[in-house]
């Protein structure tokens, strides 16, 4: 008789939990449960669990995750701490076509008087964190163009977690001055949560890194 294997698959959610179940579970949990089904006697399932920047290390340690799937910039830090291992890279695509370069924008409210990055000075901005790549790290290489400083431009930076729809939501409701988000974000919202902000905010900033021929919305 063959050994029942379940493994626990943790993904990080660049937006809300249900919005990454929606997107990764037919991948790790249909997929993958039925391809493992006829190829192993006992069964293998698969898992997936949300998992968050503050809760990696320690579900990491306790062993209750026996996978990650993440973004590069979380590999390098894992990488460095724990020493893992990556096993395969994947390439991602949208409705428009493949992407092949990272996006990050800086929204503001239509109606607020923020026009340029120079403007973020003694304001509030939010993001993801400092190591996330679209929701950060590719804003703050802007303002550094710029002569300007992520950390110390504004008077306070607000590091405010996976959950982008969270900070759209924040910067419409004025809790936030400006949000550094990945530049597919407000299509994302749209097509899951079925609410387009679209005509409520202005990107003042919008960079694109390693990017040939990645569709004009991320631009």
């Amino acid at each position: 008789v063959g050994l029942s294997l379940k493994y626990v698959i943790g993904a990080v959610p660049h937006d809300t939990d249900e919005m990454m179940y929606t997107q990764l579970r037919p991948t790790f949990e249909a997929y993958m449960n039925d391809y493992f089904s006829t190829r192993h006697d006992g069964g293998v399932t698969f898992e997936l669990k949300a998992v968050h920047t503050d809760e990696i290390h320690e579900k990491v340690a306790n062993q209750e995750i026996d996978f990650l799937f993440s973004d590069p910039a979380l590999f390098v830090c894992l990488d460095l701490a724990i020493e893992s291992q990556a096993l395969a890279t994947i390439s991602l695509s949208s409705s428009y076509g493949p992407i092949d370069g990272l996006g990050g924008t800086v929204y503001v409210r239509k109606d607020s008087s923020i026009r340029s990055l120079k403007d973020l000075e003694g304001r509030v901005v939010g993001a993801v964190s400092l190591s996330s790549m679209a929701a950060g790290q590719i804003q703050a290489l802007a303002m550094e163009h710029e002569g300007l400083s992520v950390a110390q431009t504004p008077s306070q930076l607000v590091l405010m977690g996976d959950d982008q729809y969270h900070i759209v939501k924040s910067l419409l409701a004025g809790t936030i001055e400006a949000a550094l988000v990945k530049s597919d974000v407000l299509h994302e919202i749209e097509e899951l949560h079925h609410e387009d902000f679209s005509s409520d905010l202005r990107a003042i900033s919008s960079t694109l890194e390693g990017c040939e021929s990645t569709p004009d919305m991320f631009r």
